[in-house]
């Protein structure tokens, strides 16, 4: 009993680290990313439920990815967050970007992005790899890939624009959301 309880303990341990990952910082760099948590919530409810790697698809599952990340400045104006997630068919990439603003000194700072669920639909409802860059005054600070192991993969594909929005333009509900920074309005 004591070894099935240990494997299992092992198992769940394994299944949280993501399949890869890559993370590359500036020296000079005040903007770390040190996390992407992607998933599927549904247009009824925050409730999470599926990874993306899951099959399956439902009109009504918008994919979600949040960026946690951390500055070292005492408060950053701008900070560029720029999405790129290859779709499952391996072909489709989709891309976005948004700026929050005034950004305090801080460890865990968060923003996120939300992809509608028809265009979830369209590319085969998964998605296989993220990267996002992270920029401040037009330079590159942080960088960080999950899933795609190819290496620069970002830079190998036609990129689809106006496939992302950011919360406040979701149906979810406004709770939790002071977690994330303040967005520029565009």
């Amino acid at each position: 009993m004591k070894k099935l309880s240990t494997l299992i303990f092992f198992a769940i341990i394994l299944a949280s680290i993501p399949a890869y990952s890559q993370v590359r910082q500036t020296p000079d760099s005040t903007v770390k990313i040190i996390a992407i948590d992607k998933g599927y919530i549904r247009n009824s409810s925050r409730e999470r439920v599926a990874s993306m790697g899951s099959s399956g698809y439902s009109r009504d599952r918008w994919a979600k990815v949040e960026v946690k990340f951390s500055t070292t400045a005492d408060f950053t104006e701008q900070i560029e967050f720029r999405y790129y997630l290859l779709m499952r068919d391996r072909k489709s990439m989709l891309t976005g970007s948004q700026t929050c603003m005034y950004v305090k000194k801080g460890k865990w700072r968060y923003t996120c992005i939300y992809v509608y669920p028809n265009v979830l639909e369209k590319y085969d409802g998964g998605i296989a790899g993220i990267a996002v860059k992270a920029y401040v005054g037009g330079k590159l600070m942080s960088l960080y890939v999950v899933g795609e192991k190819r290496k620069n993969w970002w830079n190998t594909f036609q990129g689809i624009s106006d496939t992302m929005v950011n919360w406040q333009m979701t149906p979810f509900d406004r709770s939790g959301v002071e977690r994330y920074e303040s967005l520029k309005v565009q």
